[in-house]
């Protein structure tokens, strides 16, 4: 049987650890399944870590912890967070929702037929009154 050596000095980040465990499409499934309140039907893989580029090299890229997209034509991602600063939290979630928004293409003007995105944030610690917030 092998052994599992750890090292308070070499523990992984949080957002690591919670990539490499939601990467898993079940665990995932039912992790989005119980933010949003509905069940999702992933269609592919879970992307880890995974990172969304738009063509032009002056915008920045971003990358979120998990990313995936269902058979209904969703985006999500879940992103984990040590702790809650409102508005550091509320921009970041318009930044990731205009991020995951903006590289979809845009075929002749019809923005009607963009995919939904959903970005979730679990916080390992908050003190606010409500835990599940929809911004």
């Amino acid at each position: 049987m092998a052994e599992l050596h750890y090292h308070n000095h070499f523990c992984p980040p949080n957002d690591v650890v919670f990539a490499v465990m939601f990467v898993d499409r079940d665990l995932f499934r039912r992790l989005i399944s119980s933010v949003t309140g509905s069940e999702v039907d992933i269609k592919g893989k879970v992307y880890s870590q995974a990172t969304l580029r738009e063509n032009d090299p002056l915008l920045n890229s971003i990358r979120f912890d998990t990313f995936t997209e269902t058979h209904n034509d969703q985006y999500y991602t879940a992103d984990i967070q040590r702790s809650y600063e409102e508005s550091r939290l509320k921009r970041r979630t318009i930044f990731y929702t205009c991020r995951a928004i903006s590289t979809q293409d845009v075929n002749e003007m019809a923005y009607e037929d963009l995919k939904p995105v959903n970005v979730s944030f679990v916080l390992t610690t908050h003190e606010v009154p409500h835990a599940i917030q929809r911004v």
